[in-house]
């Protein structure tokens, strides 16, 4: 059916239709048939096509061709994904040989972000989006595209060159993101430069104490009209520089219509769900201040449409009025008083979304906004205690399910990759809610505001209870075992962040070896229980986690985080050791957890150093086993070759890492 469609959209778009009606078709069906080079090919040009020398090109102003082209970037990411994994199905040889060649490269994701930052302000108006697409700008600035990551071809290159200039769509992505401060700046660079200089041969020439008139005073001073006329034909050729990227910008702003705002065009419903698609796309990259200016343009739209509304409200009024009246009412004094051009009326003009509208206007977001909203105040951290607050509240709420349901439905526009296209694609679009997924996206934030004791403990109390609550319904085995993948990694995620943050709380609550007092004491007590919390922790989960392939030894993500998180917890024990030889502390109660810390680590080194699987367990562990470990370093007596192997080399890397550090070396 698209191998026809296509053959159609073909013919009618040789006709050349006004709009981007049949354009658009044809390049929906390009992507369904996999010619993404052509429909990448055709948005580019849609976009470059305006009318008029002060007036946008009719893609800017189509929330659904953007939302087109952004649905472009996620196929093309998928086989991008697919190529690098050398499981790529694609047989067209000219996208093979960009897959080849860009791969690895492409800012598919950040194309995306794009996309539906476009697609928002065309359907909720430029006013509203004003912050929004100055950040996008701004953002892409930094974020500058590679030389050839675009898939469009110009008109004078062809399909198989594709890959080795710069589209005009690239050229005009980076003409949008230059800056008048970026020129001035340059140009009194060069103006300093060139006087320093001037100055240094200058100091140059009175040391030499030269003879005026001499024959070397002569050529000293022809050298220096040379460096002068060299300054000033350097200067001359820079300013022309600069004025003729003043003439591009000053057009490229004509085409994309700064000038020229875009207006009010999409329903609230159309507006919220392109809203909500860019928001979970924010929190997925990490693109926090992003996502708070995405809920900034979703209240300004409100308010405006609010507005509208009421203005609409008051000329019913005042008709109302004068035909009660018997007269009319009509005046010149009120006219463009309270009318306005842009007030068309939408598919959406209902008096019942005006109270929705009269409440996000003071802030009363729609629920799943709002749970984004939350993570994003997070992560970006200006709002840290506001935050945290809505975070506790969200994760006490009953509406919101541990986990997403395990029974998800098919995608539509299914691909020759099948099972594997549906996977990346509810990965990206299918993002359920649920407490996990909102406590997995904000610990990275909670983590980076640990040196703050308070707020970490705020942020322990709200992992742990969580986890509690995972534990108590479905069993953290059973959950790391047993569950969907995506349930498994979030809960891995908040695992490890509680034990992070649990090791960073002992680490600062270690006190100085010097003159220990009860409260210090105390404090190291509370810190040997925080570090056995983490190694029970370890060794419950120990049998999940710890899988390494035993047939090159490598290790899982999972398992080496796991060894990290181990690490920390042996050096804070045995800094704990080292302050129990000069302050005799084996009658508290922190010496009695120190021992009771080590034989947990005791336990944890046994599975990572798989004494079990030692072919002379059966001889070599008697008397020598894990249960006779009392002390540091460990008795050797246990190892076999391969273990001794893996102790020499360990040693050696310990070694040269200490040589390192103190030597400087990088």
């Amino acid at each position: 059916w698209f191998e026809k469609a296509l053959s159609a959209y073909q013919s009618a778009d040789s006709l050349k239709p006004p709009g981007i009606d049949i354009p658009c078709k044809l390049a929906k069906a390009h992507i369904r048939n996999g010619d993404y080079i052509d429909a990448l090919s055709i948005f580019t040009d849609l976009r470059l096509k305006a009318s008029g020398e002060r007036s946008r090109s009719s893609m800017e102003g189509s929330f659904p061709c953007w939302l087109l082209y952004a649905e472009l970037m996620l196929r093309i990411g998928f086989q991008c994904e697919q190529w690098n994994a050398q499981e790529s199905k694609i047989d067209k040889n000219t996208f093979k040989r960009w897959l080849r060649k860009h791969s690895k490269t492409f800012d598919w994701k950040g194309r995306r972000i794009q996309a539906l930052c476009l697609a928002l302000e065309a359907a909720a108006g430029t006013v509203s989006c004003a912050k929004l697409v100055e950040w996008m700008r701004n953002h892409a600035n930094q974020e500058s595209n590679s030389k050839g990551n675009d898939l469009a071809v110009d008109d004078g290159e062809t399909k198989d060159d594709a890959g080795d200039h710069e589209s005009p769509e690239t050229a005009l992505d980076k003409s949008c993101h230059t800056s008048r401060r970026d020129s001035q700046k340059k140009l009194n660079d060069t103006v300093a430069k060139n006087n320093l200089e001037l100055e240094q041969f200058d100091v140059t020439s009175k040391r030499m104490k030269l003879v005026e008139g001499s024959i070397a005073y002569n050529n000293r001073q022809s050298a220096r009209s040379a460096i002068i006329e060299k300054h000033r034909t350097a200067m001359r050729e820079l300013v022309r520089q600069i004025a003729a990227d003043e003439s591009l910008r000053s057009h490229v702003k004509n085409c994309n219509g700064e000038d020229n705002p875009l207006p009010l065009y999409g329903t609230y419903e159309t507006v919220l769900d392109i809203s909500l698609m860019l928001l979970r796309e924010c929190v997925q990259l990490q693109l926090f201040d992003c996502g708070l200016l995405v809920v900034e343009s979703f209240v300004n739209y409100s308010s405006e449409r609010l507005q509208r509304h009421d203005r609409k409200m008051r000329r019913k009024q005042e008709c109302e009025a004068a035909a009660a009246n018997g007269g009319d009412s009509f005046s010149y004094d009120k006219i463009g008083s309270d009318s306005s051009d842009d007030d068309e009326p939408l598919e959406d003009d209902d008096d019942d979304l005006a109270e929705a509208w009269r409440s996000i206007s003071r802030g009363d977001l729609p629920f799943d906004m709002k749970l984004l909203n939350v993570v994003c105040l997070l992560g970006s951290g200006t709002y840290y205690y506001v935050a945290i607050n809505l975070l506790e509240q969200v994760m006490s709420l009953s509406d919101v399910s541990l986990f997403a349901p395990t029974a998800h439905g098919g995608f539509s526009g299914a691909t020759d990759d099948g099972s594997a296209w549906r996977k990346f694609s509810q990965r990206a679009l299918e993002i359920s809610l649920t407490k996990s997924y909102l406590l997995s996206s904000a610990v990275d934030a909670l983590v980076k505001k640990r040196n703050d004791l308070s707020w970490t403990g705020r942020a322990l109390r709200l992992i742990k209870s969580h986890l509690k609550a995972v534990d108590g319904k479905y069993g953290l085995e059973t959950i790391l075992a047993e569950s969907t993948e995506v349930n498994r990694e979030q809960t891995l995620k908040i695992m490890f962040a509680m034990m992070n943050l649990l090791l960073h709380c002992a680490r600062l609550r270690l006190p100085q070896i010097d003159d220990l007092d009860a409260q210090d004491i105390k404090a190291m007590e509370t810190a040997v229980s925080e570090v056995i919390t983490v190694i029970k922790f370890i060794i419950r989960v120990k049998s999940i986690i710890w899988l390494p392939d035993y047939a090159d030894w490598s290790l899982p993500q999972s398992a080496a985080n796991t060894l990290g998180i181990l690490s920390e917890a042996l050096s804070i024990l045995v800094e704990v050791s080292s302050i129990a030889k000069y302050e005799p502390i084996a009658g508290h109660a922190a010496g009695e957890s120190l021992q009771a810390g080590l034989a947990g680590a005791r336990n944890v080194i046994a599975t990572v150093c798989q004494t079990g699987r030692s072919p002379s367990s059966s001889t070599a562990l008697e008397g020598h086993g894990p249960n006779s470990w009392q002390t540091f370093p460990l008795p050797n007596k246990w190892q076999d070759a391969l273990h001794i192997s893996m102790s020499v080399r360990t040693y050696n890397l310990c070694t040269a890492c200490c040589v390192s550090s103190f030597s400087g070396w990088n």
